[in-house]
């Protein structure tokens, strides 16, 4: 009775097995296959492809559609190119490129497309591609497999489009933010395109031949995002002048020096590193309200304010009449974490600072903070710096809670400009004992307001040579 039931189980899990192979195989089978036919073969057959096919050959492209190689290639039918640019047509450089904006190496079928894929193209362009679309183009047949690589049909040709920097340089006479954006171009140095003459005795560095590896870079790309990239996608907000020149304007107050065109580089720059965004929204109605920038600005954008919408290669870019971000939204609180000072005012006293991770018995929650006692130097101070720091006033606030000692001590807190080589505001911090009420609050200190936009060392500086304890500063801003 047992051999009979455990043999009947076998049979069932083997059933079972092979009933959920054959549905997979279903699933994963290629149900279009001709393996006589190559891809340039494939195309000639479907006489609804005719314009595709004639193309190709214009373009000189038959040999790659019947290479050994393995391709994949969505076709555009007849009544998609019904409306292709004639110049296209008439420049071979041109009819190329788009006839390569159709065509990828490896196979590409809708079963294997899960999750929608970003293509690589012969031209050089990247390319959506999902079960139902590739880029905006809807798949007519699918999945045709021939001897070297597999044919889709598409109903919208899909030619190769200028990526957003390739934008950028071309509209600078159009948008004087563009032009800003064009202007942070400089030149610099990459190891990997230079010229090694030898190798240094002394230090056993390379000596790279004098003018090689030298390449033109961009802080816009280098800060923000790289918008030249094919195999991502953006989306990028260009202000019409008006607008951009106003934005700009109103920020003047905050990032005053001692140069005008100093001062103007720094308002456009705190414009347009809060315009570009590593999404592409197709259209206004997908824009969040706020945008957040890469670097923590909320940025409202307006429907009512897009002019036009751009289709690029690699996203999109919207024309504004007004992007109207508020001056409080361009200003972010700064946090100083006692624990990673910037430095100290001389540096041989590492045995009396003391990195500490503690309990707050209020949140019994643990926190770092920095303990420096015994030190002996008279107003010893640790630093925390600030760079780029606008024109404002901060609102200064402090924790530190004093239990390593009976008595109550005070520190202060000052800003140091490095511009003007001053002291721009200097507030006292009382540390409280650690048994008080509310000594583990943050605590209101005091108002500095920074006078020279740059940079700022944050000094916590002993009273005589009394101790140093702080968990964190933190600095907001009051436009």
């Amino acid at each position: 009775m047992y051999n009979k039931k455990y043999i009947t189980g076998i049979v069932l899990l083997f059933t079972m097995v092979i009933t959920g192979c054959n549905k997979w195989k279903d699933h994963t089978a290629v149900t279009q296959q001709d393996l006589t036919q190559n891809l340039l073969q494939a195309v000639s057959s479907n006489p609804d492809l005719s314009k595709f096919r004639e193309y190709v050959g214009l373009a000189g492209l038959d040999s790659v559609l019947q290479a050994s190689k393995t391709f994949t290639v969505w076709a555009p039918n007849n009544a998609a190119l019904q409306t292709i640019d004639p110049a296209t047509v008439a420049d071979k450089a041109k009819l190329k490129a788009f006839i390569l904006n159709h065509i990828s190496n490896q196979l590409y079928f809708i079963k294997d497309v899960v999750t929608p894929a970003r293509i690589l193209m012969l031209s050089g362009k990247y390319n959506n591609f999902s079960s139902a679309k590739f880029d905006e183009a809807a798949l007519l047949s699918t999945d045709k497999y021939v001897s070297n690589g597999v044919l889709h049909t598409i109903n919208a040709m899909v030619p190769p489009l200028q990526n957003i920097w390739d934008y950028i340089n071309a509209t600078t006479a159009q948008y004087a933010q563009n032009a800003y954006v064009k202007s942070l171009n400089y030149n610099g140095f990459d190891p990997a395109l230079a010229i090694i003459d030898s190798i240094s005795v002394i230090t056993g560095l390379p000596v790279y031949r004098p003018g090689t590896g030298i390449v033109q870079r961009n802080y816009f790309i280098d800060r923000v995002y790289d918008l030249k990239r094919e195999d991502k996608q953006y989306t990028y907000f260009v202000m019409q002048d008006a607008n951009f020149v106003l934005e700009a304007d109103s920020l003047k107050p905050y990032f005053g020096t001692t140069s005008t065109t100093a001062t103007d580089s720094l308002t456009r720059w705190n414009v347009v590193k809060d315009l570009a965004y590593d999404v592409p929204y197709q259209t206004p109605f997908q824009v969040p309200q706020p945008l957040i920038s890469r670097s923590g600005i909320s940025v409202p954008v307006s429907s009512a304010f897009v002019v036009d919408i751009k289709k690029m290669s690699n996203g999109y870019v919207y024309i504004m009449s007004k992007v109207d971000v508020p001056t409080k939204n361009k200003f972010l609180p700064i946090t100083l974490e006692g624990e990673f000072p910037t430095g100290f005012l001389q540096n041989d006293k590492t045995a009396f600072i003391n990195y500490r991770l503690r309990l707050n018995p209020v949140t019994g929650l643990n926190f770092s903070d920095i303990l420096i006692s015994g030190h002996g130097v008279t107003t010893f101070y640790s630093f925390y710096r600030t760079t780029e720091t606008p024109t404002i006033k901060y609102q200064v606030y402090a924790k530190a809670s004093n239990d390593f000692q009976a008595a109550a001590f005070n520190q202060t807190i000052n800003a140091w400009n490095t511009s003007l080589g001053a002291l721009t505001g200097t507030l006292t911090h009382a540390v409280p004992l650690y048994t008080a009420t509310g000594a583990y609050n943050e605590v209101y200190v005091g108002d500095i307001t920074n006078t020279r936009f740059g940079t700022i060392d944050w000094r916590v500086t002993a009273v005589t040579t009394g101790p140093i304890l702080l968990d964190y500063i933190r600095l907001v801003p009051v436009p």
